[in-house]
Formats: structure tokens, sequence, C-alpha cells
């Protein structure tokens, strides 16, 4: 009897935790700063420099700098679709060299990377790449 009230004790303290608790993709993207280099379909490849503070719907939750193309500036988190966590760009600094309002998609790619998309407003692909952990 003592067993069975032990783990039912068990059971029930571990479904009060929140989900955050438990580890995932979530731990892994926040509070880290990523780097990596991309290829845009008109201007060739270029490196991207980001962090990624959280993961609040609506929230300015990182940053995004593109030091080649001297621009850079704020990320808004849109939510998670098919598997992507989706930002919207929010172009604080060289405005006149970077395209403002792009959406970017991160999702897991190979060994610990993430495979990094930037699309226009209404959808179009135009830059993609991996970037990874910067150490």
């Amino acid at each position: 009897m003592k067993k069975i009230f032990l783990s039912v004790f068990m059971v029930m303290a571990f479904m009060a935790l929140p989900l955050q608790v438990l580890p995932g993709v979530e731990e892994f993207l926040s509070g880290k700063s990523w780097c990596g280099t991309v290829k845009e379909n008109k201007y060739g490849t270029y490196p991207v420099y980001m962090s990624i503070q959280c993961l609040e719907k609506g929230g300015f939750c990182g940053t995004i700098q593109y030091p080649s193309l001297r621009c850079g500036g704020m990320l808004i988190y849109m939510g998670k679709t098919k598997g992507a966590h989706v930002f919207t760009e929010k172009i604080q600094w060289g405005r006149d060299k970077c395209y403002d309002g792009g959406r970017i998609s991160i999702s897991p790619g190979a060994e610990g990377s993430l495979k990094w998309l930037w699309f226009y407003p209404d959808g179009r692909l135009n830059v993609q790449g991996k970037v990874h952990v910067l150490r």
C-alpha cells in the first residue's frame, strides 16, 4: 500500500510541473546566441548573428545582425508553425540597406544546428542557410 501511495504521489507531483520545466526545443533555442552563413538569391552569401531570449508570442524576443550588410534589429516571436519557430524582423539600424518586416523561420537541423530561412511578408523564400550556437 505504501508503494502505491508513493507512486501515485510521484505521478501527481510530476503532472503539476509546468511544461517549461521539461527539456525540449524551446530550452535549446532560448537564451542563446546563434551565428552562421546564409545565401540570398540576389546577393550571395553573408554572415548572420541572432540571439533568442524568449518564445513569447508577440514579444520582442531577440536580436538579428547582418554585419556585412550593416543592418540589424529586433525579432518579434510569431509562434510555431509546422515544427518551425517563426520571427518577424524589425530592422532598427541600416534600414536603407535591409528589408524591414521579413520573416525568419528556424527549425532543428543536423548536429545541433538550426535550419534558417528568410521570407518576404508575402511568403516568398529569399534567403536560406544554417546557424549554430555561438561559443
